[in-house]
């Protein structure tokens, strides 16, 4: 896929910032999965980053976020939940959690939908993948990364789902399956500031449709990675058959997006204008009423 210069060169001076400010301040990566610990603390702190682990269970958003936390990572990569494995209330995020990441996400307001979760960054393109999402993620002011691979048990994206809600973005639904030779990348994850082939990074077979275009909360997600021609697996639950789609003028059929983000650049899909929501609509209104009032009042005004 072609890049625009100037704009890889940016995010080239974004990602060496990111790591050098990383480095030099200590900026923290929290990274919650099942077993409390994961295969990604390696290439994100070679990286520069101070990575803090927890599990995905109540409580451990709100105690674990710092004043340097520029990365929340809620990442089931397999060790909590499998096939079958069903919903488990008690191990839903507490309020305490909502709160302190809803608050985290207004000031840090990127966010990564990554469905190679189960990756093991056993070799130099999965770390570096790795490595250049939580960079051009701080290089861009900071965020959030929901991975998960697959819904062929409902706790494995059980956690991902509960924050998606939060945020006003759809739900991960479903499970694919989409053969390697049949995705397709472009965009800086695969680039900056490090060079991956794709080919290397090694999720499933199978995978989610993750959350991709324009979200109910008006941000645009693009996506990075995706699958076409692929095969809905209803063994599995609910997989309604996928849509077609359009990528740089190539017609594809039965796409399953992969990777997504709302950082510019590192999709492949260029971002559409974002509908405001229902508030920025009121405040609008609200405005133009104001205008409207004092346009009134002047046009009252006796004339010297």
């Amino acid at each position: 896929m072609a890049h625009n210069p100037s704009l890889r060169a940016r995010f080239v001076v974004a990602a060496l910032l990111a790591s050098s400010l990383g480095a030099a301040n200590a900026a923290d990566i929290v990274i919650l999965t099942g077993s409390g610990t994961s295969s990604l603390n390696a290439a994100l702190t070679a990286a520069g980053f101070n990575v803090i682990n927890g599990t995905l269970a109540p409580g451990q958003i709100a105690s674990r976020l710092t004043a340097s936390t520029v990365g929340v990572y809620i990442w089931n990569d397999g060790s909590l939940g499998n096939t079958g494995s069903p919903v488990n209330p008690a191990l839903a995020f507490s309020a305490a959690d909502q709160t302190a990441l809803v608050t985290f996400a207004s000031t840090h307001s990127n966010i990564i939908m990554d469905g190679l979760s189960w990756r093991g960054n056993g070799n130099v393109d999965e770390r570096n993948f790795s490595s250049n999402e939580a960079s051009l993620l701080a290089g861009a002011g900071g965020g959030i990364v929901l991975g998960a691979d697959d819904a062929s048990g409902a706790l494995i994206v059980q956690h991902v789902n509960q924050v998606a809600g939060w945020l006003n973005y759809s739900l991960w639904s479903g499970i694919y399956s989409t053969q390697p030779a049949n995705q397709v990348f472009g965009g800086t994850f695969f680039t900056v500031p490090n060079p991956v082939n794709p080919n290397n990074v090694v999720g499933t077979t199978t995978y989610s449709e993750v959350p991709n275009g324009l979200q109910p909360n008006g941000s645009f997600l693009s996506t990075a990675l995706f699958g076409f021609d692929s095969v809905p697996l209803p063994q599995f639950g609910a997989a309604p058959p996928l849509a077609d789609a359009t990528f740089s003028g190539v017609l594809y059929h039965s796409v399953n997006h992969v990777v997504t983000t709302n950082i510019a650049g590192a999709g492949i899909d260029p971002p559409v204008a974002a509908v405001p929501e229902p508030e920025t609509y009121a405040l609008l209104f609200a405005g133009f009423g104001l205008l409207s009032v004092v346009a009134r009042r002047r046009a009252a005004r006796p004339r010297a």
